[in-house]
């Protein structure tokens, strides 16, 4: 499952850095319309650049791999004795 979930992310992720590319790349034509228009695209890399991170630090903190559990079970040997009274 690990895997099918870290395939999906990057598959989304790429897709929506691909997004970010075509929107940078139009900026450099458009960027005489408005000043605005470098600074939005600085804050949509840091904010895609954080959600990115977190969302690779999520499926690692929520994957199989982490959270195998090593269950020790103690049992202990009692041999009962036979008492005739």
């Amino acid at each position: 499952m690990f895997y099918l979930y870290l395939g999906v992310y990057t598959f989304f992720v790429m897709i929506i850095w691909w997004i970010y590319a075509v929107i940078a790349i139009h900026s450099f034509k458009f960027k005489n319309f408005s000043p605005h228009i470098s600074l939005f695209i600085k804050l949509l890399f840091w904010l895609f650049t954080i959600m990115t991170i977190i969302g690779y630090i999520l499926i690692f903190y929520n994957s199989d791999i982490l959270n195998k559990k090593i269950e020790i079970t103690i049992t202990k040997n009692r041999i009962a004795k036979e008492v005739s009274y």
